[in-house]
C-alpha cells in the first residue's frame, strides 16, 4: 500500500506541474507499468464534491473495500481483491479540482481498476471525460 501511496503523490506532483498550464478539461491521462497504473483527469467541481462521488461510487460496488480514508487531504485508500489503490483530489486553481487514482497491477489479472474508477466518477457528476491517447 506505501507503494502506491508514494506513486501517487509522486504521479500527482507531475501531473499538477503539467496541468497548470495546459489543462484539458475532461482528458483522462493514463500510465501503466509492469507493478503500477495510474489515471488523472482535471474536473470543474470542488474538490469536497469529487471526493463525496467518489465516496458514494466505492460504498456503492461490494467488489471494492474502503481501508481509510481522509475527508481533510481528500484521500482514500482501497482494495479491490488483492489489490490496493489509493484516491486522491487536489484543487488547482478555485473552479477545477485534479482526480487522481493509482493501483497497483496483478500480471496475472487484466484490470482497468483506475480508468473504470475516473469514467465511473465523471458518470456521476455528469461530466464528460475522454481517454487522452500519446499524439492526440
Amino acid at each position: 500500500m506505501r507503494n502506491v501511496l508514494l506513486m501517487s503523490f509522486i504521479a500527482l506532483s507531475l501531473c499538477a506541474c503539467i496541468a497548470v498550464g495546459a489543462a484539458t478539461l475532461g482528458a483522462v491521462t493514463y500510465y501503466k507499468s509492469a507493478k503500477h497504473e495510474v489515471a488523472t483527469v482535471n474536473i470543474n467541481a470542488t474538490p469536497d464534491n469529487i471526493y463525496r462521488v467518489a465516496l458514494q461510487t466505492i460504498k456503492s460496488n461490494s467488489l471494492l473495500k474502503m481501508v481509510s480514508q481522509d475527508e481533510n487531504d481528500h484521500l482514500i485508500e482501497l482494495t479491490k481483491g488483492d489489490l490496493s489503490a489509493s484516491l486522491k483530489v487536489s484543487r488547482i486553481d478555485p473552479q477545477i479540482s485534479q482526480l487522481l487514482i493509482t493501483s497497483e497491477v496483478n500480471a496475472d489479472q487484466s484490470t482497468r481498476l483506475v480508468l473504470d474508477g475516473v469514467f465511473k466518477i465523471c458518470q456521476q457528476l455528469k461530466v464528460d471525460c475522454t481517454l487522452v491517447v500519446d499524439g492526440s
